[in-house]
C-alpha cells in the first residue's frame, strides 16, 4: 500500500491499515466501494448534461438494488452486525433513502425486513419484489430502466449502457451453461439458473 502513495488507490486501501488482519475480502470491497462512488462523483464529467439524467437513473437504480441485495445476504445468510452491514454498502443514494437503509439494516428478523423492503420505492413500484426475489428483480428492473431510458432516447448514451448491461449478462448466461454441463446438471435446472440472470 506504501508503494501506491500518489495513485488514487492509496486513500481507500491505506484505510485497511486499521483493520488487524485485512482479507482479500476487505480490499476487494475497498476497491469496489471507492469504484462505485467515483462512478457516482464522476458522472456529471463523463457525459453531456442530456446524458447525466439517464445515467443518474441507470446508475443509481443499480447501486440501490445491489444494496438491497448485500443488506438481505448480510442478514438472512451471515448474520452480521449493523455496523459490518454499513461498512459494505455503496455510499450512494438514489430512489433508496438514507432512512430506508437504516431501517432495513437495523430491522431485527427477517419478517421486519420483508415488511419494510415493501415500503421502499421499489418495493412500491415493483409489487413482486421481495426477499426471495431480489436476485431475480435486480435484473429485471434493470432492464426495465435501461429498456425505457434507451426508447426515450435512442441517440444517447443510456443506449449504448442498455447495450453493454445486456452482451455482460449474455456473457454471464453462457458462462452458467458452461459449468452448468461442466457440472453434470441438468437441462431443466441449467434452465433454471439461467432464467435469474
Amino acid at each position: 500500500i506504501a508503494n501506491l502513495k500518489g495513485t488514487e488507490y492509496y486513500a481507500p486501501l491505506s484505510q485497511l491499515a486499521d483493520i488487524e488482519r485485512p482479507t482479500l475480502f476487505d480490499y476487494e470491497m475497498t476497491l469496489d466501494l471507492y469504484y462505485f462512488a467515483q462512478m457516482w462523483k464522476d458522472r456529471s464529467k463523463v457525459v453531456t448534461k442530456r446524458d447525466l439524467e439517464e445515467l443518474t437513473a441507470a446508475w443509481g437504480s443499480k447501486f440501490d438494488m445491489l444494496n438491497l441485495q448485500w443488506i438481505y445476504r448480510s442478514k438472512q445468510y451471515y448474520h452480521m452486525t449493523a455496523a459490518d452491514i454499513y461498512a459494505l454498502l455503496i455510499p450512494v443514494n438514489y430512489k433508496l433513502h438514507k432512512k430506508d437503509i437504516a431501517a432495513l439494516v437495523e430491522a431485527e428478523t427477517m419478517t421486519a425486513f420483508e415488511s419494510l423492503l415493501d415500503r421502499t420505492y421499489y418495493g412500491r413500484r415493483y409489487e413482486k419484489l421481495n426477499s426471495h426475489t431480489l436476485e431475480e428483480m435486480y435484473s429485471s428492473i434493470m432492464k426495465h430502466v435501461l429498456s425505457g431510458e434507451s426508447k426515450a432516447d435512442p441517440y444517447s448514451v443510456s443506449t449504448i449502457y442498455c447495450y453493454l448491461y445486456h452482451k455482460e449478462h449474455e456473457i454471464d448466461r453462457l458462462t452458467t451453461v458452461l459449468e452448468c454441463i461442466r457440472y453434470s446438471i441438468t437441462p431443466e435446472d441449467t434452465m433454471r439458473y439461467i432464467s435469474k440472470s
